[in-house]
């Protein structure tokens, strides 16, 4: 059979971290925050011996971890507004070099 495997591991890690701060009526001024947080990539490529094609297999955010980037809050609403990483992502790309 032969051919090459390789492989790739990527982690992205961010510490606690103040988003905003909101007033609230009944509390007052509120800190909207976030946990520290780990996030992994892996991917996984099997290109065989002598071809010119190559399979990778992949997952974004292996722990499907819900990691807010950054929020806003609205001075006529007071709404909160949060924007996340994308949710858990598998997929396999074939390639074919010519």
């Amino acid at each position: 059979l032969g051919g090459s495997l390789s492989g790739q591991i990527d982690t992205q890690f961010r510490g606690p971290v103040l988003l905003g701060l909101t007033q609230d009526a009944r509390y007052g001024l509120v800190a909207v925050s976030d946990h520290a947080w780990a996030m992994l990539d892996l991917s996984l490529q099997y290109q065989p011996a002598g071809t010119f094609w190559s399979i990778t297999v992949y997952g974004h955010n292996i722990t499907n971890g819900l990691h807010p980037v950054s929020g806003s809050e609205s001075s006529s609403t007071h709404a909160i507004t949060e924007a996340f990483l994308p949710p858990r992502i598998i997929g396999a790309i074939i390639k074919a070099n010519f």
